[in-house]
């Protein structure tokens, strides 16, 4: 995928970007993509063959039930599962900006890793990275 690629080229997330107007593409809306990818791929294994043709003609609108997630915005809801295990509540303001930064960085890192091949493992990754973390302290 390209944006895994770019994602391995680019250097670490900083609150300076994620509080940034202008320039290039933040390194966090490209992750904030892939991870609406993983989100996508799952839904498009779970419906059957006439929900995704109305789905593609605008007839069906609702997105299918995702991992115990209903409605609308299953890749914003796993964006928010995902920082959450990286140690941030998502809000649009990205405050506190550090904190932001750090919880992207993690899932940058999670998305980058071989095993992370779906959204499931996304979560799983950044689970063990808790549970390590804890057991270390």
């Amino acid at each position: 995928m390209p944006t895994l690629d770019e994602l391995r080229q680019r250097p670490p997330v900083t609150a300076s970007e994620v509080i940034r107007f202008e320039g290039s593409l933040p390194t966090y809306v490209l992750i904030e993509g892939q991870i609406n990818a993983l989100a996508e791929e799952v839904l498009k294994k779970d419906q059957g063959f006439i929900e995704r043709v109305g789905r593609s003609l605008g007839l069906v609108r609702s997105q299918p039930k995702w991992e115990g997630w209903s409605g609308w915005g299953a890749g914003r809801k796993l964006k928010c599962a995902a920082l959450e295990l990286a140690g941030w509540s998502y809000d649009e303001s990205h405050l506190p900006y550090e904190q932001a930064a750090h919880a992207f960085e993690k899932v940058r890192l999670a998305l980058l890793s071989p095993e992370c091949q779906s959204a499931d493992d996304l979560l799983n990754i950044l689970q063990n990275c808790n549970e390590v973390r804890v057991k270390t302290q």
